[in-house]
């Protein structure tokens, strides 16, 4: 039986002189809202929460279902691009789907890149949730609103998602990661924490 696991990266924000500091990956917690409440099993990979996380990505995608990458403009882009690049050498047939502001507003750009299979535009919950079910269950992914994906040379864009309440999702799933790890001290507070959407 095939093991219901999506593993999620979510790329340094900086370059690596500067530390990532007390950010949430609020993006990749909203986009297994579904995913956790149907009981498949999210690892969220990033430098808050590994000591290293790329060797934490490549070991969790051996039988994952897909590995999901969120990122905005800038740096993001190049530490995402590395792991990626990573994962295609060593697991050749794994999707690799890109979400978050930059691939939302280029999709084909970023689907230029031969480390990126999928990219989903927008409003990411629900989409994430019906793609992952697709990949898991073979089904065809233009049934799935609000992606971009390669079909051999071209590139597809099923039609846009329409924007949804979020009241509609279930409640975020938080216990994925360990918040504490993202806390730090600063001139507000002893417990500071910032958060990212991406």
């Amino acid at each position: 039986m095939r093991v219901r696991k999506v593993v999620l990266y979510y790329p340094r924000c900086y370059g690596p002189t500067r530390p990532t500091v007390g950010r949430v990956p609020l993006s990749l917690i909203a986009i297994s809202t579904f995913l956790a409440r149907d009981k498949f099993e999210v690892v969220i990979a990033y430098d808050m929460l590994q000591t290293d996380p790329v060797a934490t990505v490549l070991e969790e995608c051996k039988d994952a279902i897909c590995l999901g990458i969120s990122a905005m403009t800038g740096y993001q882009i190049i530490d995402g691009l590395k792991v990626a690049k990573l994962v295609k050498e060593k697991y050749s047939n794994l999707p690799i789907v890109w979400g978050g502001w930059h691939p939302s507003l280029e999709p084909e750009t970023t689907l230029k890149s031969p480390c990126v299979d999928i990219v989903v535009r927008g409003q990411g919950e629900r989409t994430f949730y019906e793609l992952v079910k697709a990949l898991f269950e073979g089904k065809p992914l233009e049934e799935v609103l609000g992606i971009s994906f390669k079909m051999g040379k071209r590139i597809l864009n099923t039609p846009e998602r329409p924007l949804e309440d979020i009241n509609n999702y279930p409640s975020y799933p938080y216990y994925l990661i360990d918040v504490e790890r993202c806390l730090f001290n600063n001139e507000f507070g002893s417990r500071v924490i910032n958060s990212t959407m991406s």
